[in-house]
Order: C-alpha cells, then sequence, then structure tokens
C-alpha cells in the first residue's frame, strides 16, 4: 500500500510540476505551492515511542466560485527517533465555503501510511470544522486559526479512535503572482482501552508553502 501511495503522489508532483500555468489561469483561480516541513508523531502505549523527521510534497489549491475553494496535496518522508524509521505518506482533499468573510467551514479527507521493516500501517480519517480568518497588512495577508473534529477515523490493526481533533494555527500571504504560508498542525487521536492499557498519538507538523498565483482573467 504504502509503495503505491507513494508512485501515486510522485505521478501528482510530476503532473502538478508539469501543468501549464496558462491553462489554469484561463479557466479557474488556482494556486500551486511547493511544501517542506517538520513532522513529529508520538505513541503512548505502555511507553512513550516518538518519531519525527523532515517532508516534502505539493499542493493544488483552486477556487471555482467566489465564496467557495478546494485543496488537495500530499507530502512524503521519513520519521526516525525512538522507534523503527517509518515513511510517511499523506494525501488529503478537502473543501472549504465561506460564511462571512472572516469564517469558512471545511470539510476534509486523509489517506495516511506509515511504512516500517516489519509492516505497514494505514489511516483514513473525514475531518469536519470551522477556519477563522483575520486579515493582516492591509489584506495582503491572514492569520489562520482552524479547529475540526474527526468524526470518522481507521486505522488498520487498531480500533477506531474514541475522540480525535486537530487545530491547526499560521499565517498565510498572496501578493501575486506568489502565494505562501507557515502553518503549525497539531492532532491528538485517544485510543479506546484495552486489557487495561491505553493508547493516543499525538502528531505535530510544522509546514511551510510557497508557490504561484494565477488570478481569473
Amino acid at each position: 500500500m504504502s509503495a503505491r501511495v507513494g508512485r501515486l503522489a510522485v505521478a501528482i508532483a510530476v503532473a502538478i510540476a508539469t501543468a501549464r500555468p496558462a491553462r489554469l489561469v484561463a479557466q479557474l483561480p488556482t494556486t500551486v505551492s511547493a511544501v517542506v516541513g517538520l513532522v513529529e508523531h508520538q505513541t503512548t502505549l505502555a511507553g512513550t515511542e516518538s518519531n519525527s523527521g523532515p517532508i516534502f510534497g505539493a499542493d493544488l489549491l483552486i477556487a471555482p466560485l467566489r465564496y467557495t475553494e478546494f485543496e488537495g496535496g500530499f507530502t512524503y518522508g521519513s520519521l526516525s527517533g525512538s522507534g523503527e524509521t517509518v515513511t510517511w505518506t499523506d494525501i488529503q482533499l478537502s473543501g472549504s465555503a465561506l460564511a462571512t468573510s472572516w469564517l469558512a467551514f471545511r470539510l476534509g479527507f486523509d489517506l495516511r501510511g506509515y511504512s516500517e521493516p516489519l509492516g505497514q500501517q494505514r489511516w483514513f480519517s473525514v475531518a469536519a470544522g470551522a477556519e477563522g480568518r483575520v486579515p493582516l497588512f492591509d489584506g495582503a495577508a491572514h492569520a489562520l486559526f482552524r479547529v475540526s473534529l474527526l468524526p470518522i477515523v481507521s486505522v488498520s490493526g487498531q480500533p477506531r479512535p474514541d475522540f480525535s481533533i486537530a487545530t491547526t494555527t499560521g499565517v498565510q500571504f498572496e501578493r501575486a503572482p506568489l502565494a505562501g504560508s507557515v502553518l503549525f498542525t497539531f492532532e491528538r487521536y485517544n485510543f479506546p482501552t484495552t486489557n487495561g492499557i491505553s493508547r493516543s498519538d499525538q502528531i505535530a507538523m510544522l509546514g511551510l508553502a510557497l508557490g504561484l498565483h494565477f488570478p481569473r482573467r
């Protein structure tokens, strides 16, 4: 699974990198970005195991209507630490609808894979939440605050979590043709207690995106 997802991620990166900007511009406002970041994944289960490392990827944001946005992206990297070195693969799809100039509602899907010598683990989640956007520097940038509940989380080889939440804070800017962001995301998953042992997972991600914005003609 992880190898197939990795090949798919590379194919998406090539497609984004070789797409003709003029073709995108002629149709929809579009932002294409490169992404770099740092991830730490911590698991507590009769002890704490932590792995961290750099990730790399790409992101594509399209605004087909004035008050809607659709975003897709992926990241790929290796995490190492107290446990085995694992390969991280993450593919995300989301859509947002603006209720006001500063408030948006968001629905997202996440397919994540961890691969290590002893096996593979797949995560799938659905996130629903709200996002606040506060204008900065006369509208050239805005502060972002996002809170999402994850009502559906599936982890291969594990029971579903009892409670899952994700938060994101940071700053996004756009001054055509450039666009970028610095975002910190924190995810928490609490699993049911089994045989007196409880499990929780925490994922912290600091990401930097920089790309080009193609406005509507």
